[in-house]
């Protein structure tokens, strides 16, 4: 679930062209659909995608560092 909503978002955007507040906007977005644990687990596994990225010179830093997905955010 995660990976389609990620490619749902960003397409086929680079790594470096994802900002913190793309990761924000996705945050928002899967709490309109899903409760917010499972908006939160689905962030987590968003930023385990791009985990790899800023040791590889890529990004820097992780747009999806720090994102909580919470209700009221």
């Amino acid at each position: 679930m995660a990976k389609k909503c990620v490619i749902q978002l960003f397409g086929n955007r680079e790594p470096s062209q994802i900002t913190a507040g793309d990761a924000d906007e996705y945050a928002r977005r899967l709490l309109e659909k899903v409760p917010p644990a499972t908006a939160q687990k689905e962030c987590w596994i968003a930023a385990q995608f791009l985990r790899r990225a800023p040791r590889k010179e890529l990004i820097d830093p992780n747009p999806f560092d720090g994102v909580i997905a919470a209700a009221g955010t």
